[in-house]
């Protein structure tokens, strides 16, 4: 009985999985929709994978600047803090709450 259960269920799933393959998201009524770009906080800047942002913040150690690069199209930034710290990844508003003083953002020329 639970052999026969057993079956029926592969049966029923293998059924389903294949009464589906064939349609398009026309057939089924879906729209596939485009993701609205993020901007810069404050800004008309498209933010870009692989925008390299720099401050001029200051750290206690008297060390002047600070560089994160975007690694996605919704302003995941990577960085590393400093000395003895590991490479941690935030949201844009996060990366600027943290290093407001912005100085630039370097755009790569063909990037997407």
């Amino acid at each position: 009985m639970k052999k026969l259960k057993s079956i029926l269920l592969v049966f029923c799933f293998v059924l389903f999985t294949f009464s589906f393959s064939n349609l398009t998201f026309a057939e089924i009524n879906i729209t596939p929709q485009a993701i609205p770009p993020e901007y810069y906080p404050g800004s008309s800047v498209v933010i870009k994978p692989g925008d390299v942002l720099v401050t001029n913040n200051t750290s206690s150690y008297g060390v002047t600047g600070h560089a994160g690069i975007v690694i996605d199209a919704y302003g995941t930034v990577a960085s590393i803090r400093g000395s003895g710290y590991h490479p941690r990844t935030w949201g844009i508003g996060d990366w600027f709450a943290e290093y407001p003083n912005l100085v630039r953002i370097d755009v790569l020329p063909n990037h997407s």
